[in-house]
């Protein structure tokens, strides 16, 4: 019976290790996530002020031209 014991303790042990490293997993998952949201917000907001800046330099470019 002792033996059992032990192999039911190790087993327990192991699972308790498994969801604590589940669990740290998915943490540093949503960490991730989140910074990739907020690059892509990023990207999003320089795009539109590329688009914006190429507007003003052909609007400057129209004028230079006058």
């Amino acid at each position: 019976m002792c033996v059992f014991r032990r192999l039911k303790e190790k087993f327990d042990a192991e699972v308790r290790d498994l969801e604590i490293s589940e669990q740290a997993i998915k943490c540093k998952y949503n960490e991730t996530k989140g910074k990739l949201v907020e690059k892509e917000d990023e990207v999003i907001n320089l795009k539109t002020n590329a688009r914006q800046i190429e507007k003003e330099l052909e609007e400057a470019k129209k004028v230079c031209m006058y």
